[in-house]
């Protein structure tokens, strides 16, 4: 009987009822469960992924910026300084010395 003395102080303190500081704890569970969103991303083989690389395939995150021939660093489909396409990206990287 001891052991539920603890739920009448509960009420007490605060108005709060004992049910309410559950629902409170397996919210906050919940929360922490989740992976955050904001880190989160697609791989192109369906994987949800959260780091630099994709768990499943290997492949690494794609980038949200690229190097524009003239040397300017770009996040949109035209480069902001000389107007060049974006380029297409190969699914495949090919060394330039060995190939």
């Amino acid at each position: 009987m001891m052991g539920f003395m603890g739920l009448g102080m509960a009420q007490q303190a605060g108005g709060v009822n004992a049910q309410t500081l559950y629902a409170m704890g397996q919210q906050a569970q919940q929360q922490n469960a989740q992976p955050a969103a904001g880190n989160s991303w697609l791989c192109s083989c369906g994987t949800q992924n959260g780091g630099k690389f994709c768990e499943n395939c290997g492949k690494p995150k794609p980038s949200a910026d690229w190097m524009c021939s003239c040397g300017t660093r770009n996040k949109g489909k035209f480069c902001s300084e000389c107007g060049k396409p974006k380029p297409e990206q190969s699914e495949f990287y090919r060394c330039e010395t060995c190939g």
